[in-house]
């Protein structure tokens, strides 16, 4: 297990564009007696008119529900 997330890590590491803070990261999710589910998780810093896109997805789905009662967030690291 421990080599599959090292293979995932330096995949990772090895991308350009990922940054480096915070570091990438391999969750273990799940185990099971045939399997081992991992989350990958890594940043990359938005692209310029990132906000501009995401404003215009708030509109969006503002748009296409507006009884309100669709929920969305995202985690922006810059």
């Amino acid at each position: 297990m421990e080599r599959a997330k090292g293979l995932r890590l330096d995949a990772m590491h090895g991308t350009e564009g990922v940054l480096k803070d915070p570091a990438p990261d391999v969750l273990v999710k799940d185990l099971a007696p045939s399997s081992v589910m991992m989350r990958a998780r890594w940043w990359i810093r938005p692209p310029r008119g990132a906000g501009a896109l995401d404003a215009r997805d708030d509109a969006s789905l503002r748009k296409q529900n507006p009884q309100g009662d669709t929920t969305a967030s995202a985690d922006s690291r810059s």
